[in-house]
């Protein structure tokens, strides 16, 4: 079966019109395809908390009308849809055999809701035209795609990736070759090895504050999930990992950060249930007994999926090792490892702790400066520690060259930030400057921008010429404020007065 998610945006119209378009999209040679309409009509349908809700219901629903492989299910998407399919993949890793997004984006860290380190067992695909600049798509399918391929490098195994650039292609390629590349993958429900990242969140939100969160805002449960393959998190939350292999009737628990408990889900499939099931973390052993079957646990894991390659018929439940801690006590020696306590430090609100471990990551592997040093930015805004953020975000401005928001920030911030003793007019220019050239001088707001830093060195006249520009390329009767901001300026750039 190969579900097929539809372009669009945040009105009827244009998801009616996206909606139509996939019904003869892709040359499906055999299985079933399926189009649902998104029940969301915004920027972000695929990734409501309804449209996740009702892509579950299709998978129990549609297995029990139709003859389909369960380890045969497919998630594509165009756009609109493409985001929705760098989310749903990793989120749901273990619903679908392959994924393919195609002009579309997923954004990192505390911007995400969907960890790539989810996809290690999970083939994906992703499609984009390297001229596809609205909305950042292609710096951002890249960076997404060079954050999967850093994870496979890593672990030496897992992470497939099939990444194609479509060069000097806009919004429109051809991605006919989709469910073709999809339809060489079966889904493994039993992978040997487990990892598991629930979502990061913005500053200044930790781990503990999740409840809070979920409180304020109910919907956001739906991007916690309980259920991960053969593992199961009764007590979700924010930062939340786990790692963890099986061999045999042998579990290891290599990595369980914030989490205090989990339930391993076993089946006569890949363990022994005669014999006693033993679970490790590191050299130490946790628990070794024999694991009775039981109806409940068959019941309670087809109730949770409805899939029957996912039911399982004995619960181990286990106190998880306190991993947070025990990387505490050792002497990080890899980037990798002193990223990871980063991220321990940012759950427990440690900020400072967590911007040292960035900068010596940083100074062990340079080349990653375009990934950690948003957080880094981020971190020293938090504390208001401006010098750092200012340096923070010419550094990322550099490790960015092709990413226009980034170089609109770093040109924003050189300008306006206090105390003035930090500003930058120069390098403003040159970031303002790059950011008009990689959205082709067709955005409005960094016209104001390149206006106001053209006006701060002294050149008045380009600054009116910028202007006006920016103005004729506004569509009309939208976005009165930023109108009302660049006529203003306008005014100041040619007041024979202005200063």
């Amino acid at each position: 079966m190969f579900i097929n998610l539809h372009g669009g945006g945040n009105n009827p119209q244009s998801n009616d019109r996206g909606w139509a378009a996939t019904m003869a999209q892709y040359p499906v040679q055999q299985g079933l395809c399926v189009s649902p309409r998104a029940p969301v009509d915004s920027a972000g349908s695929w990734n409501e908390p309804a449209s996740i809700a009702a892509l579950e219901r299709l998978l129990v629903e549609l297995p029990a009308k139709w003859e389909i492989d369960s380890d045969r299910v497919y998630l594509m998407g165009y756009s609109m849809g493409a985001i929705g399919v760098l989310h749903l993949g990793p989120s749901l890793p273990d619903r679908w055999a392959a994924v393919a997004a195609s002009a579309g984006f997923n954004y990192l860290g505390g911007r995400g809701r969907a960890p790539p380190e989810n996809l290690l067992n999970l083939p994906v695909m992703i499609q984009i035209g390297t001229a596809d600049m609205d909305f950042q798509r292609y710096p951002l399918a890249r960076r997404f795609a060079a954050a999967i391929r850093a994870l496979g490098r890593q672990a030496g195994s897992g992470y497939r990736l099939e990444y194609k650039e479509h060069a000097g292609k806009g919004h429109a390629i051809d991605d006919r070759d989709t469910p073709g590349w999809l339809a060489a993958f079966n889904r493994d429900p039993l992978p040997e090895r487990v990892v598991w990242h629930q979502p990061l969140l913005p500053l200044p939100i930790g781990t503990a504050d999740t409840p809070k969160l979920l409180e304020r805002n109910y919907p956001f449960h739906a991007y916690f999930r309980r259920r991960c393959y053969w593992l199961r998190n009764e007590a979700p939350a924010a930062f939340q990992r786990l790692d963890v292999t099986r061999a045999g009737n042998t579990f290891r628990i290599d990595n369980a950060c914030h989490v205090e408990r989990l339930t391993l889900l076993l089946d006569d499939r890949f363990v022994d249930l005669d014999a006693p099931v033993r679970v490790l973390a590191g050299e130490r052993e946790l628990i070794a007994r024999r694991v009775p079957r039981t109806v409940d646990a068959v019941a309670a894991s087809l109730v949770e999926y409805g899939d029957p390659s996912l039911m399982f018929c004995a619960e181990l439940e286990v106190a998880a090792p306190d991993s947070v801690a025990e990387m505490e006590q050792r002497n990080l020696t890899t980037a990798a490892d002193l990223r990871s306590r980063a991220q321990n430090h940012m759950a427990l609100k440690r900020f400072a702790d967590a911007a040292a471990d960035l900068e010596a990551a940083l100074q062990l592997e340079p080349g990653t400066a375009a990934e950690v040093l948003p957080l880094v930015r981020d971190i020293h805004k938090h504390l208001e520690d401006m010098p750092r953020f200012v340096d923070a975000t010419r550094r990322l401005a550099a490790a960015r060259p092709d990413d226009a928001e980034e170089q609109a920030t770093a040109a924003s911030v050189l300008l306006n930030v206090r105390p003035e003793s930090l500003r930058d007019p120069m390098a403003a220019l040159q970031c303002a400057t790059r950011a008009m050239e990689l959205t082709q001088r067709r955005n409005p707001q960094i016209g104001g921008l390149l206006a106001l830093a053209q006006f701060r060195n002294g050149r008045r006249d380009e600054a009116v010429a910028t202007a006006k520009a920016a103005l004729a390329v506004l569509p009309p009767g939208r976005f009165p404020e930023l109108r009302a901001e660049l006529e203003a300026g306008l005014a100041t750039y040619g007041a024979a007065d202005a200063k």
